[in-house]
């Protein structure tokens, strides 16, 4: 019992080694499974499945992170995300106490909602949320996801309060978030989130619709195209007119 806790061990799905879009800089990116919510636009739903990947310790991921340590320092780091990693909360952990004890910037790319039955120290060694907002509007969020809005507020509000450094990802889908409407409603939600420093509004895209088939699951999306740029650059100038003192890409 005691090496499962001092090594836990988890269920890891991929590393991406070279990692440029989850977090500043180069990152070691690990992607853990499962995953609670139930995206209509996700494009790993291959991921959603706990207890699907390597099933391997802790102590054998940092191994792996340690040997290119030394690339991630000058400006990157170690992201955690998923999937959901705080469905595996003790294998999450070591592995952000593990990379901060190698002198790395950790990141913890999250949709929030499991943030309430951990301690506060659980989060003492990240550095940055990456955090998912799905919807601005609570009926939609459970109608997009299958899970409630406020438990993903309530986790960047505390975020906030321990200090921690925010960035919220949100997908532009057409018909489903990317009118004016709901860009002044995300708007006002962000301005609520004291640490935020930065939104990213990601384009939706089909380039993982066949994976929904793989998992012998039907796309809840199929047919649906991309954004187009002028949707992309009004939401982007709300946002912007709001959060004057974030970054909004």
């Amino acid at each position: 019992m005691q090496e499962q806790q001092d090594d836990p061990r988890g269920f890891v799905l991929s590393h991406e080694s070279a990692g440029a879009l989850d977090g500043p800089g180069l990152r070691h990116v690990i992607f853990l499974s499962g995953c609670q919510m139930r995206c209509h636009y996700c494009h790993n739903p291959e991921s959603w499945r706990a207890g699907h990947g390597a099933w391997v310790k802790a102590s054998e991921v940092l191994a792996k992170v340690a040997g290119l340590s030394s690339f991630y320092r000058n400006g990157g780091g170690l992201t955690l995300s998923g999937g959901e990693p705080l469905l595996q909360p003790e294998f999450c952990h070591a592995l952000a106490r593990g990379a901060k004890a190698m002198g790395l910037h950790v990141a913890l790319d999250t949709n929030g909602e499991l943030h309430e039955g951990l301690p506060d120290s659980f989060f003492d060694p990240i550095d940055l949320f990456l955090l998912d907002i799905k919807h601005s509007d609570p009926a939609a969020h459970k109608e997009l996801t299958g899970r409630d809005l406020a438990p993903v507020l309530d986790c960047a509000r505390r975020a906030s309060e321990l200090g921690k450094v925010i960035w919220v990802r949100h997908v532009i889908v057409p018909g489903i978030t990317d009118s004016g409407d709901h860009f002044e409603c995300l708007a006002g939600l962000l301005q609520d989130i004291p640490a935020l420093t930065r939104v990213d509004l990601l384009p939706f895209h089909a380039m993982g619709s066949f994976k929904w088939a793989s998992v012998g699951m039907e796309d809840p999306l199929a047919g649906v195209e991309a954004p187009s740029e002028d949707t992309m650059e009004t939401g982007r100038a709300i946002l912007r007119r709001a959060l004057p003192s974030a970054l909004v890409v």
